[in-house]
């Protein structure tokens, strides 16, 4: 996936986006599934202080077997602040997102990210996420080292 965070001030309005295409694991209903997602956001960002606060409309398409038409789309909002210093990072955001195909349902997130730059394309991060829908719920912790490039 790709996002981008522009900084919006008085004299500069960019939009904020971002998107992903993806093969990975959802909560649908109380079982995870492996489906395919290509999400996107646009929204704004700003300084608050030391921090990037930002907030964007999301929306996606997940196909699958497990969904009951095979397809679904979902849209929401998510909110969220970033912090970023010489070689850290720390991120967390929350989110809200209804789907609007099959049986309609809505999924709350939160999520909390902490990295550490180990060299100029190299960086190691540790995440928290908890998701929430009418039927369940699931925590995820991941370790991940990241190539940029």
């Amino acid at each position: 996936g790709l996002k981008t965070y522009s900084l919006n001030d008085n004299f500069f309005q960019e939009p904020s986006w971002g998107f992903q295409i993806a093969r990975q694991r959802e909560l649908v209903g109380d079982n995870l599934s492996l489906l395919n997602v290509a999400d996107g956001y646009r929204g704004v960002s700003y300084a608050c202080g030391v921090l990037l606060c930002h907030g964007e409309l999301t929306g996606g398409l997940l196909t699958g077997n497990k969904l009951d038409f095979g397809w679904t789309v979902r849209a929401g909002a998510r909110a969220g602040m970033l912090y970023q210093q010489n070689n850290w990072s720390w991120s967390t955001d929350a989110g809200q997102d209804y789907y609007f195909v099959g049986d309609a349902d809505r999924m709350s997130s939160i999520k909390t990210e902490a990295g550490y730059r180990l060299a100029r394309n190299l960086s190691l991060y540790g995440s928290y996420m908890r998701e929430k829908n009418r039927e369940a719920s699931r925590e995820r912790f991941t370790a991940s080292l990241r190539l940029f490039f």
